[in-house]
């Protein structure tokens, strides 16, 4: 009697957790794991246990340190999961850069999402580059600038705030340094890589370059995106992004999400 009343109990509980519960899987590619989707998938758990929404999300990461997909294959197996349907994954987070390869598999999801939480994101920036056919990403990425504030305080130099600074302070830095035999000292590194990282540390820059802040991006043939390369083109690191310029396509880098 007490077998049975066992296997009873368990059948009900696995009834619960497959039929009557809900479970969504989701994929990631990152080239390195830096934890944000597995916190954010932590978090949705503990908010569907603590109002009972009887929802449980489940993250397969692909990283760098587990995955040799990521050459390529990253896009090559989301297109061909979302080409043929494939029900095996619910929500599929990757960088807005392969967006226009997606697209057409997204679902607006603004009608689930409260009007009062898209207004705390909702800025001029994130209205120009977070839509993609008016919907929504599941978040968005910025870059910071570190400076070497012991090196600054060295040569009696302020963080810069501007780009004309920067090429300033970056010049009287590097030249001092030189004098001290410090030839190993890189004086900025911009994240030029030959993937969309490196275009989105580009599209930046001609964006601090506009007239004001109350502008849009600049057009790449405008006044302003001529004077950014002219400078830059001068500079110790100009060179760099010249080249990169010529072959890489601008695009700015965020996470987003579809779901099939």
């Amino acid at each position: 009697m007490y077998y049975n009343t066992t296997l009873i109990l368990i059948l009900f509980l696995l009834y619960i957790y497959f039929v009557k519960s809900i479970h969504l899987n989701s994929i990631v590619f990152e080239y390195y794991d830096l934890g944000l989707y597995t916190q954010l998938t932590k978090d949705f758990n503990d908010y569907s246990i603590k109002n009972n929404l009887n929802i449980t999300l489940e993250l397969t990461v692909f990283s760098q340190t587990n995955s040799t997909v990521l050459t390529n294959g990253d896009r090559v197996t989301i297109q061909t999961l979302l080409a043929n349907k494939s029900k095996r994954y619910d929500i599929y987070l990757y960088i807005l850069t392969h967006i226009p390869e997606y697209g057409e598999h997204l679902m607006d999801l603004k009608e689930y999402v409260s009007p009062d939480i898209i207004k705390l994101y909702s800025t001029e920036i994130f209205n120009e580059t977070c839509y993609y056919n008016d919907k929504i990403p599941v978040n968005f990425s910025f870059s910071v600038l570190y400076s070497n504030t012991k090196l600054l305080n060295k040569y009696n130099c302020t963080i810069p705030e501007i780009w004309e600074e920067f090429l300033n302070t970056l010049q009287i830095v590097l030249e001092e340094e030189r004098k001290l035999n410090n030839t190993n000292l890189s004086g900025y590194t911009g994240l030029f890589g030959d993937d969309e990282g490196g275009s989105n540390t580009i599209y930046e820059m001609l964006y601090s370059y506009r007239k004001s802040v109350e502008l849009p991006y600049p057009d790449l043939k405008s006044p302003e995106a001529t004077n950014a390369l002219d400078k830059d083109n001068d500079s110790i690191y100009g060179l760099i992004y010249f080249i990169i310029l010529t072959t890489l396509s601008l695009l700015v880098v965020l996470s987003s999400f579809v779901i099939n």
